[in-house]
């Protein structure tokens, strides 16, 4: 199942190429969509009080992106095809989180030390423990590498449009995939990210915590790779990638994607920080909101009502209209709701909350809503082949 199977035009059909069967029409379908995505943000991000949930689930989902972008998006319905919507989903969902609670633990070892029994808990350490020796929980320490990780797959899965992985078959190819984006993900953390201008290093020799020493802030780098992951999404996802259509040669419209959206990133990153005066947090918030707002015109609604126009240029207006509405209405809607139900600290700002939020649980839910289980229960769309292939 691919989102973008044809990048070189924003048409009046569905963004995901999906034909609507009976009486599963928008806007009745993209609300049941939305319904599943909010589940998800209710049951993970407010059931599960606020704070702990961002203690406990905000490094393991987002070290699940991967694997949900891979089963959703590479691997077409592996291993559990041929199953019923219902049971495929279950198994694959199983799947997605047996993943992420693997690569975590993996993350927590290759940025500081293994502490399983703090893998998703911030507690003080267990009896166990060697004495004075605290715990090493996977956040926030994991949360860097885990955002540099998910952005080399969303440009490997969108802004390549899989390209080439894709000759390899869809189970193969998105299991490298994952490990394309751990590699590209370990370099740019080992290479850039430094922790000295957020723990003392003492206290990073305490707590266990290998400094690669590089010269940017650990959270300055995961704020980057946001802002990339946004210029990805918007441009990739909802309109397919419109901006690079003149550009018909494969390997030259991936290099100059790459190149453009990354140069993007990193100057809307510093905007946003040293312009607009906006913190690492807000910073992610913003991001988070937007990328979550265009996955849900894009997938959740298809692009409604905003297809309707009788233009090219009136289509782009409306989806770029909706994605700013939407991602305002959640970021102020999340943010009231967090600081309504928990008093925040600076360590851990309601921001990084809306945060997890909107990528982890409501951008997230979506992804899994349309590509995992297969927009149960409303009607599969049908596709037509990938672009390509």
């Amino acid at each position: 199942m691919s989102i973008s199977d044809s990048p070189r035009s924003v048409s009046r059909t569905p963004v995901a190429g999906a034909v609507a069967r009976g009486l599963d029409r928008q806007p009745a379908v993209g609300l049941t969509g939305l319904s599943v995505a909010v589940a998800v943000f209710a049951i993970l991000g407010v059931v599960i009080a606020p704070l702990r949930s961002l203690e406990i689930l905000g490094a393991l989902t987002t070290f699940s992106l991967p694997a949900l972008i891979a089963s959703a998006l590479w691997w077409h319905g592996w291993p559990a095809r041929g199953l019923s919507r219902p049971v495929a989903g279950i198994v694959n969902t199983a799947l997605i989180v047996s993943l992420a609670l693997a690569l975590t633990a993996l993350a927590q070892i290759i940025v500081g030390r293994g502490d399983l029994g703090h893998l998703l808990d911030t507690t003080a350490a267990a009896p166990s423990h060697a004495p004075g020796r605290p715990a090493f929980p996977s956040y926030p320490w994991t949360l860097p590498l885990a955002g540099l990780i998910f952005l080399t797959m969303i440009l490997l899965t969108f802004v390549c449009d899989r390209w080439p992985l894709r000759k390899l078959g869809d189970v193969a190819s998105g299991f490298v995939a994952i490990a394309v984006s751990w590699a590209v993900g370990l370099l740019a953390y080992f290479t850039l990210a430094n922790w000295n201008p957020i723990v003392p290093a003492p206290v990073q020799k305490v707590l266990g915590l290998s400094n690669p020493g590089g010269p940017v802030s650990a959270f300055d780098l995961l704020a980057w790779a946001l802002c990339v992951a946004v210029w990805a999404v918007v441009v990739f996802i909802p309109l397919r990638g419109k901006p690079l259509a003149p550009i018909r040669s494969t390997p030259v419209r991936v290099l100059a994607g790459n190149v453009a959206v990354i140069a993007l990133g990193w100057v809307t990153f510093r905007l946003l920080l040293n312009t607009a005066g906006l913190d690492v947090p807000e910073i992610a918030a913003i991001c988070g909101s937007t990328i979550a707002a265009s996955i849900i015109v894009a997938l959740v609604f298809e692009a409604w009502p905003a297809r309707l126009a009788r233009s090219d240029g009136g289509i782009v207006a409306g989806i770029l209209a909706s994605i700013a509405a939407l991602a305002i209405v959640m970021y102020v809607v999340l943010r009231a709701i967090g600081n309504a139900r928990a008093t925040w600290t600076p360590a851990n700002p309601v921001d990084l909350w809306v945060t997890v939020c909107t990528l982890n649980f409501l951008a997230a839910g979506s992804i899994l809503w349309y590509g995992v289980w297969r927009r149960w229960p409303a009607s599969p769309v049908t596709e037509p082949p990938a672009s390509g292939e």
